[in-house]
């Protein structure tokens, strides 16, 4: 008799997309995949498997549709004959609050918890709920587990997390650094460990992880154990990002929220901020095409972003006590070498030694051989951590 095949399917959603993958039980990935543009006449499915790549027009109009959609290409693609051959779904969640710090099988009670945290990740908690909500009206019988990112930022201490208010407002309303893109740095951070040892022979404890993309966030690592993260409260906190402001003096808030009305505030802060306040892009490629050209608002936002990395690394390195690896990560990490170089430069004597030919070509290992902090680009995926997250619980 033949076995049945046994999958984990990971879903990923972001407001306008959703990614999916689908892996074995030993840990293969027999699909990767991602529906992009969600609500737009520009919609498409970008698929990659074995040495194939598919991409494609689709009629998806939001994340229902996708998850939709989705079953769909992953049957008439023969990837699964049977809904029953998923056993498990991982579904990324942005925050999990204070009482989810592990992967959770997820319940009614768990699905109110995270709407419950709508308000403190508002472009992303309401859209991981619609996936989950959605795959579970199909994969009856599947587990649907949620992996969230807050998770890893557990170990962070009292003196890290705590922000100087009264302590009875942390207790009551739970007002605290929480961080964010915790599933990725901890993949990074894994990986750079291993990476490091095979290449170099060393064992790389103190590692901090730079995490580039729309939203951004750097964490400091001990023995791949958060114990300090830019981003703190919500997703909006540490570095200027895509369309988020990063940190702000608090002052500007009450002053800005009278001149404006704080609604239209925070759409301002989430939506409008950032790289798109400062040049009028979001995507770091046209800033930095700006920046070549001269534009006078992308090189000063380019100069801004740099500089807030910079003050990162150092005080990072001065919270570890010394770093062993810095490790750049996100889809803007792993590509926008320039912002790299802008970043690391003068940083010579904290042991850091850029390979201009090295990071030019954006290899994975970009530090010059005498370079006493070793210098990494680890793709992201979010994905792969997920599934090895679901396979534990499982």
């Amino acid at each position: 008799m033949k076995k049945e095949k046994e999958l984990i399917l990971v879903y990923n959603a972001g407001s306008s997309s959703l990614k999916f993958s689908l892996y074995n039980l030993q840990e293969e990935c027999l699909l990767k995949a991602r529906i992009e543009k969600l609500g737009t006449k520009e919609s498409f499915l970008h698929a990659e498997h074995l040495d194939e790549m598919q991409e494609f027009s689709v009629d998806a109009h939001n994340l229902r549709t996708a998850v939709q959609l989705s079953i769909i290409y992953l049957r008439e693609k023969s990837f699964i004959k049977e809904i029953k051959e998923i056993k498990a779904i991982g579904h990324r969640v942005v925050h999990g609050g204070r009482k989810y710090q592990e992967p959770t099988i997820i319940t009614r009670a768990v699905e109110k918890q995270i709407e419950k945290l709508f308000e403190l990740a508002p472009l992303h908690n309401p859209a991981n709920l619609k996936v989950i909500k959605e795959a579970k009206k199909y994969f009856k019988k599947a587990k649907q587990i949620a992996v969230f990112d807050t998770a890893y930022h557990s170990t962070l201490k009292e003196e890290e997390f705590l922000y100087g208010l009264p302590y009875s407002i942390y207790k009551k309303y739970g007002i605290r650094k929480y961080g964010f893109h915790g599933i990725n740095h901890e993949y990074s951070c894994l990986e750079a460990t291993k990476l490091i040892k095979k290449q170099f022979g060393k064992n790389a404890k103190k590692i901090i992880t730079i995490h580039l993309g729309n939203g951004s966030s750097i964490t400091a690592n001990k023995n791949c154990k958060s114990i300090d993260t830019s981003m703190g409260f919500s997703p909006m906190d540490g570095l200027i990002m895509g369309t988020r402001s990063g940190q702000l003096d608090p002052e500007i808030i009450f002053y800005l929220g009278k001149k404006l009305g704080y609604k239209e505030l925070e759409k301002m802060l989430n939506k409008e901020s950032g790289l798109k306040g400062l040049t009028g892009y979001s995507d770091m490629r046209e800033v930095w095409s700006g920046y070549q050209n001269g534009d006078e608002k992308c090189v000063r936002a380019m100069n801004l972003l740099a500089t807030e990395i910079k003050e990162y690394v150092g005080r990072y390195s001065a919270i570890l006590g010394g770093v062993d690896a810095i490790v750049f990560t996100g889809g803007m990490g792993q590509y926008a070498y320039y912002l790299r170089e802008l970043s690391l430069k003068g940083l010579d004597y904290f042991g850091i030694k850029l390979d201009k030919k090295k990071n030019d070509e954006n290899k994975q290992i970009f530090s010059k051989k005498d370079s006493k902090t070793k210098l990494l680009v680890i793709p992201a995926n979010e994905e792969l951590m997920i599934m090895r997250k679901v396979k534990e619980l499982m």
